[in-house]
């Protein structure tokens, strides 16, 4: 009895553990797909980016993954896997960080003008129609 109570306690944290990481990339994914199709104007162009950006929160998902994976692999400090684990770290945290980050924080504050600027343009455009119609209220 005790065997069954232990295979569904790891089922269920495996279960919880697979369920949090994959609803944690989806939304990375998404926003990510989100913020950068906004640089691009193009369908086309909007195609092509989300998939790349989907491969790329993949990706270095996938490679801090296997850095952790080999450091808690590796023995000793001079052991081989304990550098690779420190060069995709580095890997990570250089190119996924410092560029693709910032390229997504970009996209956001790109939506953010763009959006701004419909809603003064919008504003803008009503205001014009109510001065006009006032004008021609005043000349009858």
């Amino acid at each position: 009895m005790d065997f069954v109570y232990r295979f569904f306690r790891t089922i269920r944290r495996h279960f919880i553990r697979v369920l949090i990481n994959t609803v944690f990339l989806a939304s990375s994914c998404f926003f990510s797909v989100n913020f950068i199709i906004v640089l691009f104007q193009n369908a086309l162009f909007d195609w092509i980016v989300a998939i790349f950006a989907i491969f790329v929160e993949i990706y270095f998902q996938y490679s801090l993954y296997i850095a952790e994976r080999n450091q808690k692999e590796s023995k000793s400090w001079k052991d081989k896997k304990h550098w690779a684990a420190l060069g995709l770290k580095a890997q990570y945290f250089l190119l996924y960080v410092c560029i693709y980050a910032h390229l997504s924080g970009l996209g956001f504050f790109l939506t953010e003008v763009q959006s701004t600027t419909e809603t003064l343009h919008r504003l803008e455009v009503v205001e014009t129609f109510n001065i006009d119609q006032v004008a021609r209220l005043t000349r009858k």
